[in-house]
């Protein structure tokens, strides 16, 4: 299902989880604009990262829930907020490598700087071999997970 195909109450939601304010939106159209854009801007809400703090608690078996209940409901489209396909959320969840990365608080201000300023935000860490280690193995989960879908 495209973004177009969701419903309002979804499009709010994904929007919400961005922190993407659509008060000055009037129809279903508006929303569907401002939420492709904010998807094409790679913009998310940092404080997605803060689930992860829980995640060494949780099974790989009990990752279902916790994509549907922790990370915000699956949309319509069968795709987390941000449109995030669940595979790829338990490919990362799962992965102790990037745990550990996403529970270092200089990882972490990484990680939420680039989630509120999209790709651009990275160029400041591109001499720090610690983020890029971690952005490269973060992608490197991504598009393997893609890859096996």
């Amino acid at each position: 299902m495209r973004v177009a195909q969701m419903s309002v109450d979804e499009l709010k939601g994904e929007l919400d989880v961005r922190n993407v304010d659509y008060e000055d939106c009037f129809s279903k159209t508006e929303l569907v604009d401002r939420l492709v854009q904010s998807r094409a801007s790679g913009r998310a809400s940092p404080e997605i990262l803060d689930k992860f703090a829980e995640l060494d608690q949780i099974s790989v078996d009990e990752m279902e829930s916790v994509t549907s209940e922790g990370f915000g409901a699956v949309g319509g489209d069968g795709a987390l907020p941000g449109g995030l396909d669940p595979a790829i959320m338990k490919a990362l969840a799962s992965d102790k490598e990037i745990i550990k990365f996403l529970k270092d608080p200089k990882m972490q201000e990484v990680m939420k700087s680039v989630m509120e300023g999209g790709p651009d935000a990275m160029k400041k860490y591109l001499a720090d071999p610690d983020a890029m280690l971690m952005l490269g193995k973060l992608s490197g989960v991504i598009n393997k997970s893609m890859k096996d879908q």
